[in-house]
């Protein structure tokens, strides 16, 4: 069969993860084209993981098909605008709009954020634990989710968000991450996103050696169960770092709505909340992560307690509660 020498393909809304997660998929199954039109007609409304997964397919979908000639076409909607600014295209590799973490960030909105991880550790004392480093990024997205700086909500996320970035930093292998937040005051709801192009979930509990994940569905499965993340990272010496291994557990319990967390790396990806969980196919090149929820929701004690009450036990006070020292 002679296939057509140019191929347009329409980029899904930000308003199903789900969709983005499944167009990750079918974009790395498609035939070789010549020319590969990525379209953002449709494209009315953008969040940060709507961002970072789309980042993450489509440079998926450059690197596999080196041959392939691709190019951004019709993002003219106020949307793809808020997207430019945001820094979206940026971290495409697409000069168009602002460059990332350009733009000035607030209590509502962080924009797509570059970090690299060996600039993350210039200058730094060689003992000094990785988790005080990132501390920063860690609160400044707990806080636009809780839009609050203090308070239990406040150090729960925190802590969640910050176990989620030191394995990206201490074993993912990736060069550098990508990072966003956005709160939604007039709808009361904030999502973060975190995403890198690292070895993947799978590979990394693997290199653990106390983990065998069949495949990358089974890796997922594993990485959210209670403690099974900390496998991933290092230990320190420190108190205060020790307990690890809630921060993917801990956000997918906390997250609001039907897909307000999402977890895809490799061929697969997890979608939760409202205590609904989705086993999805995918096409993401190292992890990213997604977390939604009701913007400082005081309702959400309640949910955190009823983790703690699961039996799953929960991080240490000192793990929690911890600061840039």
């Amino acid at each position: 069969m002679v296939k057509s020498d140019s191929h347009k393909v329409l980029v899904p809304n930000g308003r199903d993860n789900a969709a983005i997660v499944r167009f990750s998929a079918e974009i790395a199954a498609l035939d070789h084209h010549s020319h590969v039109e990525f379209s953002f007609r449709g494209v009315d409304f953008v969040t940060p993981g709507w961002m970072l997964l789309i980042v993450r397919a489509l440079q998926g979908f450059r690197d596999d098909h080196p041959g392939s000639h691709c190019k951004v076409v019709d993002a003219t909607s106020s949307a793809m605008i808020y997207a430019g600014h945001a820094g979206f295209f940026d971290a495409l590799g697409l000069k168009w709009g602002r460059g990332t973490g350009e733009a000035p960030g607030t209590s509502t909105f962080l924009p797509v954020s570059r970090r690299k991880i060996k600039d993350i550790f210039a200058n730094q004392p060689l003992f000094r634990p990785a988790g005080d480093i990132i501390q920063a990024d860690a609160e400044s997205m707990s806080a636009i989710l809780a839009q609050g700086s203090e308070g239990v909500l406040f150090d729960t996320l925190s802590y969640a968000i910050r176990e989620i970035i030191r394995n990206v930093v201490e074993h993912s292998r990736a060069q550098e991450f990508l990072i966003a937040a956005q709160c939604w005051v007039a709808s009361g709801t904030a999502e973060i996103a975190i995403a890198d192009s690292g070895i993947g979930i799978a590979a990394g509990l693997s290199s653990n050696g106390k983990y065998s994940p069949r495949d990358d569905e089974d890796a997922l499965l594993l990485a959210i169960r209670p403690g099974v993340s900390g496998a991933i990272i290092s230990r320190h010496s420190d108190n205060a770092w020790a307990n690890s291994g809630y921060g993917l557990y801990m956000a997918q319990g906390l997250a609001d709505g039907k897909q307000g967390f999402v977890l895809a790396s490799g061929t697969a990806a997890i979608t939760s909340g409202d205590n609904d969980q989705a086993i999805l196919t995918g096409s993401v090149k190292g992890t990213c992560v997604v977390l939604r929820l009701r913007a400082g929701d005081i309702g959400l004690d309640t949910r955190l307690a009823n983790l703690i009450a699961s039996g799953a036990g929960k991080p240490s006070r000192a793990s929690v509660s911890a600061k840039v020292k």
